[in-house]
């Protein structure tokens, strides 16, 4: 009795010291895990400092020098610096808001540059109007490149902890402003910066496990041959989502799943390749297939831009012939393979929503006569715009020119009134799909 006493004995000692193992291995991973978590915001963040920097540099030096060629290295430098700082922006623990705001002022010193540079290339001279809104740009970046400094000052920042302490920068007010001072032009599709309603409408489904997720996401880049994803922590704002990241065959790529329904969000595909196998008709179609893999159907392309071997396509929803802005998304494709380097559909989940749209009241003949005489119309049809925050209007689209300038006038479909007004800025690589 005593014999099998001592054997019960030493096999539950053994289950115990088992059982603490698996517990002391699984703490290590998980502080493992935090760790390499926080080493990822923090590299974001210090080449978030370090690409404001030499925004504002360059920014600096455009205002300042009269050589064209130099104006057009520096432009094509900030367009660069631009496109790397709204990617390190994404992986960081931003709250929506800042965000928002941060990705967006990326976006407008990027494209805008870009725009410039074209315009310099194609022998033309920069207005007033568009140095006083450099000088605009460069005020706003000069704020949040201050705010980062503060940030810096600080001390040691505790990333995965910010959505619930509180935002990282004290900016957003500053950098909110720069919507009402920039001026309305198109350089990246109408209505791409996407008013957000404050109702998540598109997404309807239940809350998945991160178990699911990582199983979502692996699904999601089986076109890139990825068998592993590493998860990179959660983000909360106007909907939570699940990061994160992969590496394979030398392409760095970063996703955000929602935590309803799992849906892809966002991602980035960082590669380096300059040689061109597509046209550009053939990336248009790459995009709308990789958007019906994903269970986007009904979508047409409003927009692109092709820079080096990459092109940029908005697709939005079409219904009953009807282009919904609201329902916009990026996406970016790689003309080497038709791979998919960028794909942003915030945006599209927020507002998506089953429609009913309403006929118009006006004919087209009467909205055309609502717009000036001297525009040569290339094309008018019928679409759905966001208005204010929440707000959306059928209204009709006429893009046409005049004096060399391309103009987008949206005239609301029942009041005749005009509700929205955009010039064209184009380069020499910038196309419109209308």
């Amino acid at each position: 009795m005593r014999k099998k006493g001592l054997i019960a004995l030493i096999v539950v000692l053994a289950i115990t010291v088992v059982s603490l193992s698996g517990i002391i291995i699984y703490k290590r991973e998980v502080v493992k895990s935090d760790v390499r978590l926080e080493n990822v915001y923090r590299q974001s963040f210090l080449d978030t400092v370090f690409y404001v920097d030499q925004i504002d540099n360059d920014l600096s030096k455009v205002l300042v020098t009269t050589d064209r060629e130099a104006e057009i290295k520096y432009f094509m430098n900030i367009a660069v610096c631009a496109e790397v700082l709204e990617n390190n922006l994404v992986r960081l623990p931003l709250q929506d808001e800042e965000k928002h705001y941060t990705t967006k002022l990326a976006n407008q010193i990027g494209d805008y540059s870009k725009a410039l540079a074209h315009k310099l290339i194609d022998g033309k001279e920069l207005e007033k109007g568009e140095v006083d809104s450099l000088r605009t740009l460069k005020e706003t970046n000069l704020s949040f490149k201050n705010a980062l400094e503060e940030r810096l000052k600080d001390g040691d920042i505790e990333f995965s902890k910010l959505n619930k302490k509180g935002p990282l920068l004290q900016t957003e007010e500053k950098l909110k402003n720069i919507s009402v001072t920039y001026p309305e032009l198109i350089y990246d599709g109408p209505f791409s910066d996407g008013k957000l309603d404050r109702e998540v409408k598109g997404l309807t489904e239940s809350e998945i496990s991160l178990n699911k997720a990582t199983e979502l996401a692996k699904k999601y880049l089986e076109d890139y041959g990825v068998k592993t994803v590493v998860s990179e922590g959660e983000s909360s704002g106007q909907f939570e989502v699940f990061n994160f990241s992969a590496n394979e065959n030398g392409k760095e790529i970063y996703l955000s799943l929602s935590k309803k329904g799992g849906k892809l969000v966002q991602m980035t595909v960082l590669e380096t390749t300059e040689e061109i196998n597509l046209e550009k008709e053939e990336g248009v179609t790459k995009g709308l297939e990789f958007l019906s893999k994903l269970g986007i159907e009904n979508m047409r392309e409003v927009w692109q831009e092709k820079v080096g071997n990459t092109l940029t396509v908005n697709y939005a929803t079409e219904v009953n012939g009807v282009i919904c802005y609201p329902d916009l998304i990026k996406v970016k494709i790689s003309l080497y393979d038709g791979s998919i380097l960028g794909y942003e559909a915030k945006t599209y989940y927020l507002n998506h929503t089953e429609r009913k749209i309403e006929s118009a009241t006006l004919t087209k003949e009467e909205a055309l006569s609502k717009i000036n005489d001297l525009v040569d119309v290339y094309t008018v049809r019928l679409s759905l715009i966001p208005i204010g925050e929440s707000g959306e209007a059928l209204a009709y689209e006429i893009m046409g020119k005049i004096d060399g300038e391309t103009y987008y006038y949206y005239i609301d479909a029942k009041s005749g009134k005009q509700v929205e007004l955009f010039r064209v800025v184009l380069g020499t690589e910038g196309e419109l799909l209308v």
